[in-house]
């Protein structure tokens, strides 16, 4: 037990080694050995984290921290515009994405300095999780049954569902690159 909630969990590609995030600044080491709690210094929750490619380098966010993991430690290297930012996801050690209130959409192609990109919602409804196949072909999800798309790495997004559900989609898995599923709140699915 990690003895906090726990949010997300992250295992990169073929490794043993993840790591899991949450409630009041938590992020846990899990190993074949066990789980050990290491230090973040971020005293506010963390809601999603990313290892895409080994468990060396990683990255982190919730409310308005995004965090880097190298060289065994977790840092405050990241340029970012700020927001509060509920997903986050590393299609590779360069290029990612992380989501959150307002709609924001941000990324980077280095790994340090994020932009942001346009939102095509004119309501700004917050977004709650990200995800993408390769560097090109991604979707993010939100409030009021809202599902984005995008198939240039986010230099333009498409609405591709609005209204599904009056109720938050909170998460999705992608069986193959064209079938994927979304829960949310109120037994959404």
């Amino acid at each position: 037990s990690m003895g906090a909630t726990i949010a997300d969990i992250s295992f990169p590609p073929n490794g043993d080694t993840g790591y899991c995030c949450g409630i009041d600044g938590t992020i846990g080491k899990i190993t074949p050995g066990g789980v050990s709690q290491m230090t973040s210094n971020v005293n506010g929750n963390l809601y999603s984290i990313s290892f895409p490619v080994n468990s060396e380098e990683g990255w982190v966010c919730g409310g308005d921290v995004i965090r880097h993991y190298a060289n065994n430690t977790w840092n405050g290297d990241q340029d970012y515009p700020s927001g509060g930012y509920n997903a986050i996801y590393m299609a590779d050690s360069l290029n990612g994405w992380a989501v959150g209130d307002g709609g924001i959409i941000i990324h980077t192609t280095d790994g340090y300095n994020w932009v942001e990109q346009t939102n095509p919602d004119p309501q700004n409804r917050s977004l709650f999780d990200v995800y993408f196949l390769n560097t090109n072909q991604g979707w993010a999800i939100g409030s009021g049954g809202r599902i984005v798309h995008t198939e240039n790495g986010g230099t333009t997004w498409a609405v591709e569902a609005d209204g599904i559900t009056t109720h938050s989609f909170t998460g999705f898995h992608f069986t193959s690159p064209t079938n994927g599923y979304v829960v949310g709140n109120g037994k959404t699915l």
